[in-house]
């Protein structure tokens, strides 16, 4: 069985902003050389770094529309299950939505992710 979104959130969250650190501090060192500028390896790291940028958020995009298309759907699932006349049967429906919610979130930051940590990964063997 597949991970709720809201637990699934938080591991995704961190390897997006430490990887995302790593990459940042990386570039830093390696654009901060002066007497590097305009060489053909950094504009080969901006080009790359571009490419990803726009890879990444368009394959997020698409994600989340994915995950959008498919909210009607899980509202109706999860109002199938719903007898009004119990207290908690509100609740567990308005929960049930926000994990919907939380797994569009996480649909559109996985691609980032992914980028994010194989640029670190990339960035740390030079």
């Amino acid at each position: 069985m597949p991970r709720r979104p809201s637990r699934a959130s938080l591991p995704l969250l961190t390897d997006t902003a430490v990887a995302s650190s790593e990459v940042i501090a990386a570039r830093m060192r390696m654009f901060a050389d002066p007497s590097t500028w305009g060489s053909a390896g950094n504009q080969r790291e901006v080009q790359r770094m571009l490419q990803e940028k726009f890879s990444a958020s368009g394959e997020g995009a698409w994600a989340a529309g994915q995950a959008m298309a498919r909210m009607p759907l899980r509202a109706a699932q999860s109002g199938v299950w719903l007898a009004p006349w119990q207290p908690q049967a509100w609740w567990w429906w308005w929960s049930s939505m926000a994990e919907a919610w939380m797994g569009l979130g996480n649909a559109a930051l996985r691609p980032a992710t992914r980028k994010a940590v194989a640029n670190r990964r990339r960035l740390r063997a030079r």
